[in-house]
């Protein structure tokens, strides 16, 4: 009996010691991931997202890596996984107003800011001529078509791309004779811009999973 009774005071003290051990490695990871840096994804390279997901990350109360996918509803796909903390979508973005009523998100609006769109061009190989003399493709995301409304549908027919870079692509692997699309998007893929469209300030969204805190600033304690 006093073997049993001294072999269950030490199962006692190895599982309170267990115990303290797991708490400490919990309070552990709980302070790493408060100070770690947060991963803020968005749609990119090459796109305006890319450029303003560097402002983001340069207004000085972000501790935060960028992460970069090929469309908005990947960006949104990761959030859900837990691939990345936090998303970052302009306003004028059809995923904006999901955003808006779907529960599962929260937009940051304290964090929202503002920002003038980089130039955007309609866009041709080198020998194509402008305008055209038939409605001929124009590769570009939807949101962006009414820039170009004066030449649809007379002459241009939309043929719809997740982002920029893709329209720009679309556009020099033949599939259109024209693109809307960005700078770095036209020397990427070495284009001529024949005409730059309409200058825009694009507001941005950070967005969160809902009932997430934002991250501490980095210089916090």
């Amino acid at each position: 009996m006093e073997s049993s009774s001294h072999s269950g005071v030490e199962l006692r003290k190895a599982t309170e010691l267990l115990e303290i051990a797991l708490s400490a490695l919990r309070s552990e990871v709980n302070r790493t991931k408060a100070v770690g840096p947060e991963r803020v994804g968005t749609m990119g390279p090459l796109t305006c997202s890319a450029e303003a997901l560097t402002m983001f990350l340069h207004t000085g109360d972000v501790n935060a890596v960028p992460l970069y996918f090929s469309s908005f509803q990947e960006v949104l796909a990761a959030l859900l996984r837990g691939e990345i903390d936090r998303a970052l979508v302009p306003h004028c973005h059809p995923i904006a107003s999901e955003l808006l009523f779907d529960p599962r998100f929260e937009i940051d609006s304290a964090r929202a800011f503002d920002k003038p769109n980089p130039p955007l061009h309609l866009a041709s190989n080198p020998s194509t001529p402008f305008p055209p003399s038939n409605v001929s493709l124009c590769a570009a995301l939807p949101t962006l078509w009414p820039l170009v409304s004066e030449f649809s549908p007379s002459k241009l027919e939309l043929l719809p791309v997740v982002s920029n870079p893709a329209a720009a692509k679309a556009l020099r692997e033949g599939l259109a004779t024209y693109a809307i699309t960005n700078e770095a998007s036209l020397a990427a893929y070495e284009l001529r811009s024949v005409l730059t469209l309409k200058h825009v300030t694009v507001r941005w969204f950070p967005v969160r999973l809902a009932g997430e805190h934002s991250a501490p600033p980095h210089n916090e304690q």
